[in-house]
């Protein structure tokens, strides 16, 4: 987006294309999810997220891609993303049991995120600045991948005992569910206040990086591969340090590391600086996301689990869109390196 043009907001807004569709489908998904075989409705979105990737890289090979067509074609990118993450979330009790499954639920939840960011790193450090469009083709193989790996997966769809709902009757017994349930309703709130700041790192990074640093694609890749290496450290090495602390106490440290993190990003012009920053950054990020995760799975009854991560994943990555424009806004108006450091004090 930062090659087609460098203001702030239209920036900030492939973010939101991103984000947003999870505010109209994730709920639906995830009573999908909890009525239907979700292996096959897995492949099929996994297979459009592969076709909709791969004209993305046509276009960008073909040179026609404009900042328009980039966005409309980001959110069918995030409309088939938001319909499978409550289903593929959703498959960790179909693995796991008993005390496994909140762990299922938080390393699944990182891993995600993880995946998305260090893929796309690595697919522009290594071929995007000498083929254009190499990102979206790299990323279109990347959806085949688990496809496969559930083509070969022999579940076998158990019918429930319970008489089957519509699907307005299951999205709207998810959604008494979560007005009755304490529990649920203060994970989702804690998850909306946290992605409404933290999303000020995501928007205002690239504005940020060729603004002050004047990074081609190259080095910001380097910057987001660093995020991504972080974000996998914390996936791995957190979740026993998270059993030796009260999840109050242990969100309150990864909120300080990530928000210390993001304040000397703003005020610091280092570029190597910054990719240690980024590591530190990306060990809180998916220390809170995780956190939220667990809680949400623990707290949750299996036959209404889709729905409550669907709301989970509603409460994290829908404030995340709305958080994109609102950053971006605050970018054009303040300047993105203030509006960063606004993010920071706000976490």
């Amino acid at each position: 987006m930062t090659s087609l043009t460098q203001a702030p907001l239209p920036v900030a807004l492939l973010q939101t294309a991103l984000s947003l569709p999870v505010l109209i489908l994730a709920l639906p998904a995830g009573a999908i999810a909890d009525l239907v075989d979700r292996r096959k409705w897995m492949i099929g979105l996994l297979l459009g997220l592969s076709l909709s990737t791969s004209i993305l890289g046509l276009l960008a090979h073909q040179k026609l891609l404009t900042m328009n067509l980039l966005l409309g074609l980001i959110f069918i990118v995030g409309c088939l993303n938001a319909s499978f993450v409550p289903a593929w979330m959703r498959t960790v009790p179909d693995i796991l049991s008993g005390h496994q499954i909140p762990w299922g639920v938080a390393l699944n939840s990182a891993g995600v995120n993880v995946a998305r960011l260090i893929g796309a790193s690595l697919s522009a450090l290594i071929l995007g600045n000498l083929i254009p469009g190499f990102g979206f083709f790299v990323t279109s193989m990347g959806f085949l991948a688990p496809a496969l790996v559930l083509l070969q997966w022999r579940r076998d769809f158990t019918a429930s005992s319970i008489a089957p709902e519509s699907l307005p009757s299951a999205i709207s017994g998810g959604m008494r569910y979560a007005l009755h349930s304490h529990a649920v309703q203060r994970v989702a709130l804690r998850t909306f206040a946290f992605a409404i700041c933290s999303s000020a790192l995501l928007a205002l990074l690239p504005s940020v990086a060729r603004q002050i640093l004047k990074l081609q694609a190259l080095e910001f890749s380097m910057l987001w591969l660093a995020f991504g290496v972080g974000a996998l450290l914390g996936a791995t090495l957190l979740v026993p340090l998270r059993a030796r602390f009260a999840l109050d106490d242990f969100i309150a440290a990864m909120s300080a590391m990530l928000a210390l993190s993001i304040w000397i990003i703003a005020t610091q012009v280092n570029f190597w600086l910054w990719l240690g920053l980024l590591v530190v950054a990306g060990i809180g990020w998916v220390g809170m996301v995780s956190s939220f995760g667990v809680a949400m799975g623990s707290v949750s009854s299996p036959w209404v689990l889709s729905r409550m991560l669907s709301l989970y994943v509603i409460s994290f990555q829908g404030p995340a869109a709305v958080g994109s424009v609102l950053w971006g806004g605050v970018a054009q108006w303040l300047g993105p390196e203030k509006a960063l450091s606004w993010g920071a004090v706000l976490l």
